[in-house]
């Protein structure tokens, strides 16, 4: 598995995030990073997101373009329709069973192979104030709406719809699909999606940063519309956000685009060469992790890097089948509370069906509880979860 180059900016961005870093103003969090309040950067969130933004916005014309309308209508049907049959059952199940990890006082919730899926990790986990999120695709751009062509409007609008007919329906988006939908010609990378979902789940974005990692560990920080010099192998983006709940804390979601196989992978470095992100990961502290529609790649194993991520830094992990392989976790280490029922892994998957986990699941078989959702993989079948919790 591999990551693809973040995409450098292209003109008809510039003047979008030029007039956004001019209103920037400076602030101060609890924490250690410095951010600044953005309100332009989240006037696109709440237009992307199908909300109105701000009255003296440059997006307030394109709001009354039939194209936004129908869009905005379609993110109010779809999230209503999820809220009510998804996200208010993830939420009461979260509530007992995930309560030992939200109000642990672990703030990093790390989440690869994520896509921009900022979504269901914020719901499941609301304490954390940091989000790792790491996926193949680049974070690409924010294109500059009023200025784009009728026809170049309704087409970006079109295919931000269409990657959202996933989340709805399956919670989860397909690479194939992705490598279309999220291209330069279209969406442009995972950032405007992020920035839908941290507007839908009530949160504010004060600022975008591009990030990238030195060979050093350390976190070097960059304008949005600037291109990350080529030597840096972990480059994404940082979106600093509020939530209306917790207003005084300034929170924060890490992505980078990059491959978390241990070796080469299309061009691109794996973990046994990128010591950079592997020493500013181990610097995070403690952290939750999470897995989800993961494509059981942390069943082979060239992926040792990414699981011993998981097993030295994690207290708590979450993941359906498709996460780490049961096999993996030192059952002298960790503890499990096992969910739903196991079945066998999509077809596309099919060679990967854990017995060692079937028999874990009838063993077990008293305290097993059910999942009340459908997320990830078996969004039409049989849902499985596995908490592990480090002893």
């Amino acid at each position: 598995m591999a990551a693809a180059a973040l995409i450098s900016c292209n003109d008809d961005s510039n003047a979008t995030q030029k007039m956004a870093d001019s209103k920037a103003k400076a602030a101060q969090p609890k924490d250690s990073t410095v951010v600044t309040t953005n309100n332009n950067y989240n006037d696109i969130a709440l237009f992307l997101a199908g909300y109105m933004p701000q009255k003296d916005s440059a997006l307030i014309n394109l709001t009354k373009d039939s194209v936004w309308v129908r869009h905005a209508k379609k993110l109010n049907d779809g999230f209503a329709r999820i809220e009510e049959n998804r996200f208010s059952k993830m939420r009461a199940w979260r509530d007992t069973e995930l309560k030992a990890a939200n109000s642990s006082g672990i703030k990093t919730l790390y989440y690869p192979f994520s896509g921009p899926d900022i979504l269901n990790g914020y719901i499941l986990f609301p304490n954390c104030e940091n989000y790792i999120l790491i996926a193949l695709e680049p974070a690409g751009k924010i294109k500059d709406m009023p200025k784009m062509k009728k026809p170049d409007f309704a087409k970006y609008i079109y295919h931000l719809d269409k990657s959202m007919n996933d989340i709805f329906v399956r919670s989860y988006f397909i690479t194939s699909a992705m490598s279309g939908d999220f291209s330069k010609w279209s969406v442009d990378g995972n950032l405007p999606v992020m920035m839908v979902f941290l507007a839908r789940t009530q949160n504010t974005i004060t600022n975008i940063k591009r990030i990238a990692i030195a060979d050093d560990g350390s976190l070097k920080e960059f304008n949005l519309n600037d291109a990350i010099p080529e030597n840096y192998i972990s480059k994404g983006v940082r979106i600093d956000f509020v939530n209306k709940d917790q207003p005084s804390v300034t929170k924060h979601v890490y992505y980078y685009s990059m491959n978390m196989a241990d070796e080469e992978y299309q061009h691109m470095f794996g973990l046994d060469k990128n010591k950079g992100f592997l020493t500013w990961i181990n610097k995070q502290g403690d952290f939750i992790s999470y897995m989800k529609a993961a494509s059981y790649i942390n069943h082979y194993g060239f992926l040792s890097n990414s699981r011993k991520i998981v097993f030295d830094r994690s207290k708590y992990h979450l993941q359906d089948d498709s996460g780490i392989g049961y096999s993996f976790f030192d059952k002298k280490v960790w503890k499990f509370n096992l969910y739903g029922a196991y079945s066998h892994p999509i077809r596309d998957f099919g060679k990967l069906y854990e017995k060692d986990l079937e028999l874990a699941y009838k063993k077990d078989s008293a305290n097993v509880k059910p999942v009340p959702f459908k997320l990830g993989y078996h969004y039409s079948s049989v849902m499985n979860m596995l908490l592990a919790t480090k002893k």
